[in-house]
């Protein structure tokens, strides 16, 4: 008797571990990329229509019909910021938008490019309210300081990642990756990481550290460039708003396609990492954590259907607060 009640327990507990899916699921709509404002109020993600802004508490959705990628975010509670761009006389225009709830339209940092495609930038909201500018390409600190300018306020830090793909005078050989950080005038702050296996770099919100991907892992790296936390197969990670947790996958595959994905949550150590879901017929990617941490919101695809989803988590692992 005694023996069938700890098998009983140990299945409670080992069930606990996993939400069961299928409840305390909502589904949010179709779409792609999704992101939580800073108060938790919306979702917004991407959809054939423009815009999409997901009111949590009602279920009710507007569409903000403008056009756009993946690398955008919330300014604050009542607006986002998304990059536009077009190929110019020697250059490449590149403008970051930020557009209001109400569909308006502002301009608040432009940047002539004169590189090539392969450099990608990406505006941020820091925890403290700057914005952080991440940049992945092939240009030099000298180039990155002309194409800036004085665009913006020197108050704004902003989050460089500098990879150099190949020598000049040999395009197969890879150079590595420079991790620096650089004000609104280009001028180095700090030098972060010279490792060439790092990339996929994210600054986090409160500024303070980086989460990378590291040799098919994600690794924390502070401002000193000294490790603090290593996670072992983490994919697609990114950062809770307060800057103390990453959310991020775990994949199977065959060796050509992937068969199966799952949400993981880890503090920054990587030593209290929980599953959040268990779907072997069912695809995440993208997963992001709301701003109180009892929810992640990602996309999904089975053989059938896709979209987003937000599914009820039960909140920080080991409930500590780091």
């Amino acid at each position: 008797m005694n023996r069938l009640i700890l098998i009983l327990v140990m299945i409670t507990v080992a069930v606990g571990l996993v939400p069961s899916y299928g409840q305390d699921i909502t589904f949010v709509g179709r779409g792609n990329y999704p992101r939580w404002s800073p108060d938790g109020k919306y979702l917004s993600y991407q959809s054939r229509e423009g815009v999409k802004i997901y009111e949590v508490e009602t279920g009710l959705t507007k569409t903000l019909s403008y056009e756009w990628g993946y690398r955008y975010d919330w300014l604050d509670n009542n607006n986002l910021v998304f990059e536009e761009s077009w190929d110019s006389t020697g250059f490449r225009r590149i403008e970051f938008v930020k557009l209001s709830l109400d569909g308006d339209r502002e301009v608040i940092l432009g940047i002539n490019d004169p590189f090539d495609e392969r450099n990608i930038y990406q505006l941020t909201r820091l925890s403290n309210g700057s914005l952080g500018l991440k940049h992945n390409g092939c240009a030099t600190i000298d180039q990155i300081r002309s194409a800036f300018g004085r665009a913006a306020s020197d108050s704004n830090v902003y989050f460089l990642t500098f990879r150099r793909h190949w020598d000049k005078d040999d395009p197969n050989e890879f150079l590595g990756t420079v991790i620096n950080l650089v004000n609104s005038s280009g001028e180095i702050l700090k030098q972060i990481s010279t490792d060439r296996n790092h990339h996929l770099c994210f600054l986090s919100p409160r500024g303070d550290c980086f989460a990378c991907a590291y040799q098919g892992a994600a690794i924390v790296i502070d401002t000193s460039g000294c490790t603090i936390g290593y996670i072992d197969w983490a994919q697609q990670h990114s950062w809770s708003p307060d800057g103390k947790y990453l959310v991020y996958l775990k994949t199977k595959d065959d060796g050509h396609r992937i068969l199966e994905s799952d949400i993981f949550m880890n503090d920054l150590t990587g030593e209290n990492e929980i599953q959040l879901t268990d779907t072997p017929d069912k695809l995440e990617n993208y997963p992001v954590l709301s701003p109180d941490l009892t929810r992640v919101a990602f996309f999904y695809e089975t053989a059938t259907d896709a979209g987003i989803e937000i599914l009820k988590i039960g909140g920080a692992p080991s409930g500590r607060d780091l």
